[in-house]
């Protein structure tokens, strides 16, 4: 729509639509780019506040005042949603309105169904809860513990180069009072957290850290039931492939503790790097471990921080330069030199013939004679002014002199001729 927006009396009138309603939940959702005129919201809102009345805002389009519609949701004690998408309102309103009525909020008997692939689940038989919240997988989701409405109760996702679990129960008596007496609960809760550290499925937990010097490498091996391993052979190197014929160096990692082992690589320089950790047992190689590090630079190279280039100044006795002004600024003090520049811009081009300048005949040695450097009219008649009046011929002799149309030569060419 054309012209601006007036916030203000649009709350005015909501306030007054739901002061006098007989319901139990009086809920507004502001929708806008918060472009408004000016108006008292703070006060406005919390009057609709002090009535039982909340407030959500829902800031839409690239240049939303986001500050003013935070607020709002702020004052309002409602939640706060920015978006540039227009098929992501109903979305929003749909699920402020769950948020609003808390008719998200589950709270019956119910007995999970585990999914029979399920890594984080093998083995394992999980007790009735008492409620939870309810959700909606994403598209990209695993489900590994469902209710027999089949409302995800566990899922898992991978985002980006991480992963993501999401438990929609609770773990305190309240839903999961069961849960808390189950035996196999620390067994559960341990597999979920490695899963989400991305050592499921791996040999083993592999840490690494990098100074200027050295990689530092930390390896604890577990087997799937918790049980430390301390029967391993753990080789770190810095890059390539332990199965390939030109793979680094490998280095053999002690066990410093039961079912730990670490130890130092000799770094390669400053830069990002890659650590690969194989894994074996005796003869049976059981897997590979990858991870990246950054190695740093060392002290004296590194970004000094604020102030210390000023203390190393001020230690010299000399003065730090901030700015390109600073630095073409004519020192404090100094004497000043004007020069007139306008010498240099009307200086004369080499081809340039000045009129007091003789003009020369340059002769040489032998060869045919050469044709002339223009054929323009200028040139012909000798009007040109780039060596357009001087002409060159070839003699058969063994020097070469040039002589003026006065007929005298050259005196620097006389010397030289010699």
């Amino acid at each position: 729509a054309g012209g601006g927006t007036n916030m203000a009396p649009a709350l005015r009138e909501a306030h007054r639509a739901l002061r006098g309603a007989r319901a139990r939940i009086k809920h507004v959702i502001v929708l806008s780019d918060g472009q408004t005129e000016p108006g008292d919201f703070e006060r406005i809102v919390g009057q609709m506040r002090a009535d039982r009345i909340t407030v959500s805002s829902v800031a839409i389009g690239a240049d939303a005042d986001r500050a003013l519609m935070r607020n709002l949701a702020a004052w309002g004690r409602g939640r706060s949603y920015v978006t540039r998408d227009l098929y992501s309102i109903p979305q929003i309103f749909t699920a402020e309105a769950l948020l609003a009525t808390r008719a998200y909020l589950v709270e019956e008997r119910t007995r999970p169904v585990a999914a029979p692939d399920s890594p984080l689940l093998r083995g394992l038989t999980p007790p009735p809860l008492r409620g939870y919240v309810a959700t909606a997988p994403k598209p990209a989701a695993t489900l590994h513990l469902v209710t027999p409405q089949e409302d995800p109760l566990l899922a898992t996702w991978q985002y980006g180069l991480g992963r993501a679990l999401a438990f929609t129960s609770d773990a305190r008596p309240r839903w999961a009072v069961e849960w808390v007496r189950w035996p196999e609960a620390a067994r559960f809760w341990s597999r979920a957290v490695r899963w989400a550290m991305g050592t499921a499925g791996e040999p083993a937990e592999v840490a690494v850290r990098a100074d200027d010097r050295h990689v530092h490498v930390v390896v604890d091996a577990r087997a799937p039931d918790g049980t430390l391993r301390t029967d391993l052979q753990v080789e770190a190197r810095l890059g390539g492939d332990p199965a390939t014929a030109a793979a680094p160096v490998a280095h053999l990692l002690p066990q410093t503790a039961p079912g730990r082992y670490e130890g130092s690589l000799p770094a390669r320089g400053p830069g990002l790097t890659v650590v690969t950790v194989a894994v074996r047992r005796g003869a049976q190689r059981l897997g590979v471990v990858r991870r990246y590090v950054a190695v740093p630079y060392p002290p004296d190279l590194r970004p000094q921080p604020p102030g210390a280039v000023g203390r190393l100044v001020e230690g010299a006795g000399v003065r730090s330069l901030g700015g390109v002004e600073e630095i073409l600024a004519p020192v404090p003090g100094s004497p000043a030199h004007p020069r007139p520049a306008w010498p240099w811009l009307r200086r004369p081009s080499p081809c340039e013939d000045a009129p007091d300048r003789p003009r020369e005949v340059v002769r040489w040695p032998s060869g045919p004679k050469l044709p002339p450097l223009s054929s323009s009219p200028a040139a012909r008649s000798g009007s040109g002014r780039c060596c357009s009046s001087r002409s060159r011929t070839w003699r058969r002799r063994p020097r070469w002199r040039s002589r003026s149309r006065s007929g005298r030569t050259s005196p620097a060419v006389r010397s030289h001729s010699r």
